[in-house]
């Protein structure tokens, strides 16, 4: 019988076992072929010879991709086969009004070996598909919420700025009023931890837990001044025994009207640039009255010849004369 050659094409450079001639006489099936790590063989065209058939013959090999399982997590759709490199570029960072979450890492894991083939920090998920799988992909992501520091006003801020601070994350704050100014209002929706608050100073510790804000009003400092009459004098008008100014204000001096007996005169300071409490003090002076002496027949008179209010007095006796 006449012996006819057959050619195996397509065989991906595998082993073949498979006869390389045959004659009329044969009835041939195709032995299949060995799979590869990243495709199956699916048979052979044709799959065998009949017998009666003559002539050379090309038998070519079947394969088909292996497709991987479905991948855990994987925000892409498609079919993935062995041998395939997978790619995702992780869309980081996630930000909704004030919360923003951030990947921090990823890690993929063959659940066929249980053990993890790939892991990183940055946003680009990428390893080698090596079987069929399952595989998983896991994220770690990164809370963060929105803090909005501000201030208004003669002062600011130091510590804490207006930025995203990890969700938990404990942070202070120090407000300093500028010179003349004080710490008028603040607005707070942190968690607060520690707060000590002085006239020119906030200090703050606090813990951010939500999309929070801070926000420090600063106003200009007042003082108090009491004008004091004294006692000599009552008020017909003008500004009030007590005022509150502003740092660097003047105060308005009351109507002064003196006692009978003596004269304002004018006040024991300055209060046109007040810069802290004042007391302002009324001054008076007695008023001198003159003193008329009649009827001293001549005689050298040594009483006074004034007197004021706050004096009292015993006049001295004249001297006798030869005839009085």
């Amino acid at each position: 019988a006449v012996s006819y050659r057959i050619e195996y094409v397509n065989t991906l450079d595998v082993t073949n076992l498979n006869p390389r001639t045959y004659t009329v006489n044969d009835e041939v099936t195709f032995a299949a072929l060995p799979d590869l790590p990243t495709r199956r063989f699916t048979g052979w065209t044709p799959a065998g010879i009949v017998r009666g058939t003559t002539g050379d013959l090309v038998v070519t090999g079947n394969w088909s991709r292996i497709k991987v399982q479905p991948i855990d997590n994987d925000p892409s759709g498609k079919d993935w086969y062995v041998g395939d490199t997978y790619e995702w570029q992780i869309d980081t960072p996630v930000t909704e009004g004030g919360t923003q979450l951030v990947l921090s890492a990823w890690s993929v894991w063959n659940y066929t070996n249980l053990n993890v083939i790939a892991s990183g920090t940055n946003s680009n998920v990428r390893f080698e598909l090596e079987n069929e799988g399952p595989y998983g992909i896991e994220t770690v992501w990164q809370t963060n919420y929105w803090l909005e520091v501000s201030a208004n006003g003669p002062g600011h801020v130091e510590g804490a700025t207006s930025g995203w601070y990890a969700a938990g994350s404990e942070h202070s704050v120090h407000a300093q009023a500028d010179d003349g100014a004080k710490v008028a209002s603040y607005v707070s929706t942190v968690r607060v931890k520690s707060m000590n608050k002085q006239d020119t100073t906030l200090d703050v510790t606090f813990v951010v837990n939500r999309p929070s804000t801070f926000a420090v009003g600063f106003g200009l400092a007042s003082y108090v001044v009491t004008f004091d009459l004294g006692e000599h004098g009552t008020r017909t008008g003008g500004g009030e025994l007590s005022q509150t100014v502003a740092h660097g204000g003047a105060a308005v001096a009351p109507t002064v009207a003196a006692d009978e007996g003596w004269t304002f005169d004018g006040w024991d300071c300055e209060f046109a640039d007040v810069r802290g409490d004042l007391t302002v003090t009324a001054r008076y002076s007695a008023v001198s009255y003159s003193i008329e002496y009649v009827n001293t027949q001549g005689v050298t008179n040594l009483n006074p010849r004034t007197y004021t209010v706050n004096d009292e007095l015993t006049f001295a006796a004249l001297p006798d004369l030869p005839t009085q």
